[in-house]
This record gives structure tokens, sequence and C-alpha cells, in this order.
């Protein structure tokens, strides 16, 4: 019989091989994770029926005065909010609860109570995940950082993301009680976080104390989230455009041509400026030079031009392109060829049947292997990535990011919020294909996250 394994100490290294001490990673068995949720359960309905019975219709009040309280998906949240923050006449719930019945309570929920009447609800920016175990969480406003064991978030949360959430801190493990359906991206998370230092007249410049946001202030934080979200998840859909400015429209045109002019018609194409055939020669990428839109590009690809035994289709993303490449193959190639008919993809179609972000690159690509198409796309994105510090952007009002780095204040926030965003979106992304924003971060001094809870 071999040796039974020693379960590893809260100092040791983690099982998990993340390097981290195992208190500060994954920490105690997730199935001690999960007698706290049915502790919890049985908690919140002691609680529930302690309130009916001190004051029904006040109960039924906070109920109505919780967003979403029509909405079933809402209750995770709004009940341990309840609660657990909640007040009848002016003192909460949990507090009466205690001070009657907190003598009969066993020690184990006796100290799972007070670890709800530390808890607080904030916004929590997701920075690492394990899928199906649990996530590293740290709190926007008190600068708290927590590993919160949660198997159902962790399945559908991105790094960089932010949820409105409570945590819970109990026998050495830390939980998630009650969070909020709809997680938010870097951008919109930052306007929420702006605004609740706003409304609740917090100090923009200095960490909240957890204290501050126990009680029943909760529900400005709750508020300010939901007007964020509702504005989020209305917003339509940003215009998709390619580096001309041109509504992005997936575009075939067809052209006949005549199997025995196949070969004179592919001599006329390789002649052209800007068409550069495959080895075969039967195939074409159509370039011009330069691009408005991003400086550092030597051409743009406009298109695709190949050959076949009978037919002739060119391939561009715009309507716009679509007609120059037609009119040029018109011109150049006379009688050659013939147009039949065109075809645009619609682009919710397309979306639609797009793979899963986080899905595999071997589409990405068309015919390339995955891992060309991967080394591709990063160099192209280490040429962006070099000269972005030093263009001005919209978002930066008009600053380049190495100035707003430089200027500090609101503009290095706002640095910052574009950064996380970028981030968050490349985390999407299979990990072969996302950049890696190290370098670009320690070249404009923001290796560090500069929240003023920081």
């Amino acid at each position: 019989m071999s040796p039974k394994r020693k379960k590893p100490g809260r100092n040791d290294p983690c099982a998990c091989g993340s390097g981290r001490k195992s208190k500060r990673c994954c920490g105690p068995a997730s199935g001690d994770a999960a007698s706290l949720h049915v502790l919890d359960e049985e908690c919140v309905t002691a609680l529930l029926g302690f309130a009916r019975d001190t004051d029904e219709e006040q109960l039924k009040e906070l109920f109505e005065e919780v967003p979403g309280h029509h909405d079933e998906s809402y209750l995770q949240l709004n009940v341990p909010l309840i609660v657990y923050h909640g007040e009848i006449d002016g003192v909460r719930i949990l507090e009466r609860y205690l001070d009657a019945h907190g003598e009969r309570l066993s020690g184990r929920k006796r100290q799972w109570l007070e670890g709800q009447r530390r808890a607080w609800l904030s916004i929590w920016e997701v920075q690492g995940v394990k899928r199906g175990m649990g996530m590293e969480l740290r709190d926007r406003l008190t600068g708290e950082t927590r590993y919160v064991h949660e198997r159902s978030a962790s399945e559908s949360v991105s790094v960089r993301s932010s949820v409105l959430a409570r945590v819970v801190d109990c026998e050495g493990v830390s939980v998630l009680c009650g969070m909020h359906p709809i997680a938010l991206p870097p951008m919109e998370a930052q306007a929420v976080l702006e605004e609740c230092r706003e409304v609740m007249e917090l100090d923009p410049d200095a960490p909240v104390a957890p204290a501050e946001l126990s009680g029943w202030v909760a529900l400005d934080l709750l508020d300010c989230w939901e007007e964020t979200t509702g504005e989020f998840l209305e917003r339509p859909l940003p215009a998709l455009q390619n580096t001309d400015g041109d509504p992005l429209l997936p575009t075939r045109d067809s052209f006949a041509i005549k199997a025995s002019k196949r070969a004179a018609l592919a001599g006329v194409l390789a002649q052209l400026s800007g068409f550069e055939g495959d080895e075969a020669g039967w195939r074409f990428t159509v370039t011009r030079s330069g691009n408005e839109q991003n400086p550092s590009w030597e051409n743009t690809v406009i298109g695709s031009v190949e050959l076949k035994e009978a037919e002739l289709v060119a391939e561009t993303n715009s309507l716009a392109r679509a007609d120059a490449l037609r009119a040029q193959l018109e011109s150049a190639a006379g009688d050659l060829i013939t147009f039949r008919e065109r075809e645009s993809t619609d682009l919710a179609e397309l979306l639609a049947s797009a793979p899963p972000p986080g899905g595999g690159a071997e589409n990405a690509g068309g015919d390339l292997p995955p891992e060309v198409v991967a080394q591709l796309e990063q160099e192209y994105k280490a040429q962006h990535y070099a000269t972005w510090p030093d263009i001005a952007l919209p978002a930066l009002g008009g600053l380049t990011p190495r100035e707003a780095a430089q200027r500090g204040g609101e503009a290095r926030e706002q640095l910052e919020a574009l950064l996380r965003d970028m981030e968050y979106r490349e985390g999407k992304l299979p990990r072969g294909r996302r950049y890696p924003f190290g370098e670009l971060r320690a070249e404009l001094g923001m290796l560090e996250v500069r929240d003023s809870a920081s």
C-alpha cells in the first residue's frame, strides 16, 4: 500500500503548479467552499423568515427597492444583499438576527454570519481564472485581493472583465455570495467606478475602507452598475469598417473565362501593379502602397483574385474595393473575361457562423496552418504596437499613449482603462494568438495598476 499523501499546508506551494503559496492560490479543497454555500442557504432561509416575522411590509419594500426584483437571474445577488445588508427600522436584518438568536447558533454558523457581517459589495476585476475552479479578483475600490472558489462563474468570465459581487471570507476560504448576472468589459467598468465615487462622494485618490461598503450603501453601487449595464446591452454594435473606412461587406465577384485563355489571362494579371501571384501563378494577392489609417504599414491588401478552369473569382471586403477591382480587371483583361454575378455576405450571418471566442485559429487564415497564422498575427501585432505609444488616440482626448502616461492624473487613468480593455479583448483569443502587453506596459511605465486604490 502506498503511503497516504500529505495535504499541502497553507504556506506550501499550491498543488496546481502556479508556484504561489496554497493560501494565496487554490487554498483548501473546493468541497470546503461547497459546504459553505450549503450553510449559507440555511442562513438565508432563516434570516428571510426572521425578517418576515419582524416586519413583512418593510421586507417587501426592500425587495422592491433593489433593481431587477422581478428577474429571477438577479435573485443570486438580491437575496443575499437584502438579508445581509438590508435594514428594518434603520437596523440591519443580520444584526437583529444575531442579537435575537446568536447565542443559540452553532459555532460554525456563527462564524459564517460574522464573515457575512464583514463582507461588502464592490467592483471586482478578474485578474486570473482557473476554469471550473475559481478566480483571482481585485477590488477596484478597496484594493483588496482574493482567490475565490467559484465553479460556474469561472467558466464564463474573462480576464480583465469586472463583476459586481460580494466576497465572503470564512474558514480560510473566500467564496462569492451574490454576484450581478452581467459582467462588464474594462472601459464600461471604469465608467461605473468613476460614477460610484462621485455618487457616493468617495475620495477619488484613496482606497475605500471595506466597512464603508458593507451597509445598505450597496444599493448605490447596484444602481450605478445597473445604469451602465443597461446602456451597454442596448448599445448598437459598432459599425465594422476596413482601413479605408468602408463598411465591411465580404464580396465575391465571378467572371466567366475560356479554359484555353486561362494562361494568357494569368500573364495579363501578372503584369498589373499590386498583383502578386503564388508559385503556381493562378492565385493573386492584390495590394496597394501604404495605409492612411496605419502609417507603419508598407501596403494594404485590398483583395484576391483566383483563376479556375472556367472562372475568375475576385474577393474583397467592401463594395467600394469590389467595384475598383472589377473595373481594373475589366480594363486590363478586356474580352478575356465576362462578368457573371456578385455575392455579398451579410455580417450578421458571418458572425453567427464564426467560431466562439477562445476557439481554434485553424480557420483564421484560410488554408494556412494554424501555427503560421499565429506567427503572422504576432508579427503584425508587434509592428502595430511598436508605433502605438506615439499615435494620437481619440480615446485619450487626442493624446498619444506616451503623453497620457507622462501627464498622469485623469489622462493616465484613461490610458490604464484602455490597456485593460485591450488585454480583455486579447484574452478572448486562443493562447497562441494573444499579444503579450508586458513590454508595451514597461515602455509606457504602466506595469503597475494605477487605480486610486493601489
